[in-house]
């Protein structure tokens, strides 16, 4: 038996598992907790405040990273797969989740998974303070920058969305016609055509309302007397393929055509 004449601090390695990749990955951690022995026997548990970096390199371990974006704080996780915004409370989750599933066998025995949860809810060890945010912080690299903007700004995605759709005009031989009469909306100013047999026609309308941040393409199947007619005169039939056509997830609908 250890007999104490003072306060002592002793340092513990908390010990983390977690499942990546279908395998248990150890991850040690050391120093995040401090366990002071008291006259009376009983544990204290602390979590230093120097120590809070460990955690934090654990964070980044597991791909929560801290940018700054269009002048915006952003909290993000990342991982080969996938990139998302995120909430300080996911970090705070993945921490308590580490809790949980640490192995406490070298710790005293009246120092439990629930009396170190309760340490770490009295220590509100995990604002989103500036310390944080300057260990946690990263520049993207390009490709993850746009996977995150495609989900974050709306502008920034119907930006590239219009951009593949001409893209995809181009590479597939559409025409471009002026359209002088609204033939298919008030708002028309383009038309992208394709013949598809006779006097048939795969139409796209480009509909650029900059007043109200509109700009969408409609898709139709029309007939047309001739050619020339396109954007000139309302065509002889329509029929409607798809309003707010996006190529990826909407093509199908018009692949027969194009083949």
């Amino acid at each position: 038996m250890i007999i104490f004449a003072q306060p002592v601090i002793y340092a513990f390695q908390l010990k983390i598992y977690k499942v990546m990749q279908n395998t248990i990955e150890l991850l040690p951690i050391l120093e995040i907790i401090e366990i002071k022995k008291l006259k009376n026997g009983k544990s204290k548990i602390l979590f230093p405040p120097e120590k809070a970096l460990n955690i934090y390199d654990m964070f980044k371990n597991e791909g929560f990273v801290y940018i700054k974006l269009n002048g915006k704080a952003m909290l993000i996780k990342k991982d080969s797969n996938n990139i998302d915004q995120v909430s300080i409370e996911k970090l705070k989750d993945s921490f308590e989740n580490y809790l949980k599933n640490a192995d406490y066998s070298a710790l005293p025995d009246d120092v439990t998974y629930h009396e170190v949860l309760n340490a770490y809810y009295q220590n509100a060890l995990l604002k989103f303070n500036n310390k944080l945010r300057t260990h946690l912080t990263v520049s993207l690299a390009d490709g993850d920058l746009h996977q995150l903007l495609l989900k974050t700004d709306h502008q920034y995605r119907k930006t590239q969305e219009v951009q593949s759709m001409l893209k995809q005009f181009d590479e597939s031989t559409f025409k471009l016609a002026e359209d002088r009469i609204g033939t298919y909306h008030k708002n028309d100013r383009r038309l992208y055509y394709k013949n598809i047999g006779g006097n048939n026609y795969i139409v796209f309308n480009d509909i650029d309302d900059p007043k109200i941040n509109l700009r969408m393409f409609d898709c139709w199947i029309s007939k047309f007397a001739r050619e020339s007619d396109v954007g000139k005169k309302q065509p002889l039939s329509t029929t409607s393929v798809m309003i707010d056509f996006k190529w990826e997830q909407d093509y199908h609908l018009i692949a027969s055509f194009l083949n």
